[in-house]
């Protein structure tokens, strides 16, 4: 049963730019400004599989060539962690199966 077209949602240019900074500091282990953002904030980092799933299924730069390519400018695009978490839950909606993925943040320092 078809229940209509699929929305695919998007990510702004900010958002891209901080999935590209997020994904180089994680993958290389290195602590950097998206990572510094996110516990400066309280934010698990489980928050960022939202992201991560957009950017595995529409931008293929997100997860390849990440040791290769420089990164864009860092930029931090919510003006707030409250305006992070909204986002985060927008994008749930289309990616409904991550939810329990989300976990709070137990304590200061510490991430996934």
């Amino acid at each position: 049963m078809n229940n209509g077209p699929t929305v695919i949602p998007s990510v702004t240019p900010g958002e891209r730019s901080f999935l590209y900074h997020f994904n180089a500091e994680t993958f290389q282990g290195r602590r950097g400004p998206a990572i510094e953002w996110l516990d400066g904030q309280g934010l698990d980092w489980s928050h960022m599989a939202v992201f991560q799933r957009w950017g595995a299924r529409h931008d293929q730069r997100s997860v390849l060539g990440i040791d290769d390519e420089p990164l864009p400018p860092f930029e931090v695009p919510w003006a707030s962690r409250q305006e992070f978490l909204a986002r985060v839950q927008d994008l749930l909606k289309s990616y409904p199966d991550l939810k329990l993925l989300m976990r709070p943040r137990a304590e200061a320092g510490a991430s996934a």
